[in-house]
């Protein structure tokens, strides 16, 4: 999946868009972000410039969602 980090800091968010968003959706909020924040604003499997997951079920989404935040 694509993902965009804002911020170097030690506490980690991550934020997943709703539908027909992408990355982008979280932008606004940027500016705003503490300096002891890193926002990581990915793409979902088939949104924005990631590419389709291998299939379209809930299960294959959930598993890529997952192998990202390992």
């Amino acid at each position: 999946m694509h993902v965009e980090r804002y911020g170097n800091g030690s506490r980690t968010f991550l934020g997943l868009h709703g539908w027909s968003g992408d990355h982008r959706t979280f932008l606004p909020l940027v500016s705003d972000l503490p300096n002891d924040v890193s926002f990581f604003s990915a793409d979902l499997p088939g949104c924005g410039v990631s590419a389709q997951p291998d299939a379209w079920t809930l299960s294959a989404i959930a598993d890529e969602i997952a192998e990202l935040i390992r």
